[in-house]
């Protein structure tokens, strides 16, 4: 019943991403929102707040990447509704010869038209080839918050 509502969401929310805006998919996600993102890499994160995630988002976000959507399966009440995205996301030029290219899922948890949890699964290995695996704090110290 609400899968056609959570892909319309997602497919906004990732084309945001790609602009490098992620304003749209933070407005969804609950001041407590569980935000796990796994791995050894510069983005690998385990959050337990809106302005933490937000964060991962926006640094996230300067990569500009491009997703497609392949599936969105979604049930559950308005207050437990449970979805799984299926994604290939790709940052890069796209006249680079080697982008970085993933497929992952993305498990979401909304209570109440609010994202209450996020974790995403995918190739963490291809994560760290493409991005290394020092701290995010190393990583990410020449961008702006």
């Amino acid at each position: 019943m609400y899968g056609w509502l959570i892909r319309s969401l997602a497919r906004r929310a990732f084309q945001g991403l790609g602009q490098g805006d992620p304003s749209f998919l933070t407005t969804f996600l609950a001041d407590d929102v569980e935000f796990h993102f796994p791995g050894r890499s510069p983005f690998a994160a385990h959050h337990h707040s809106k302005q933490a995630s937000d964060q991962w988002l926006r640094r996230f976000a300067h990569f500009r990447p491009r997703f497609e959507i392949h599936e969105v399966i979604a049930s559950g009440p308005p207050w437990d509704i449970r979805a799984c995205i299926r994604f290939t996301d790709v940052i890069g030029d796209p006249s680079d010869p080697t982008p970085y290219v993933n497929e992952g899922v993305c498990l979401l948890t909304f209570r109440w038209g609010r994202v209450v949890s996020q974790r995403a699964f995918l190739d963490t290995q291809a994560v760290a080839d493409f991005f290394g695996t020092e701290s995010s704090e190393e990583f990410f110290a020449d961008l702006a918050d």
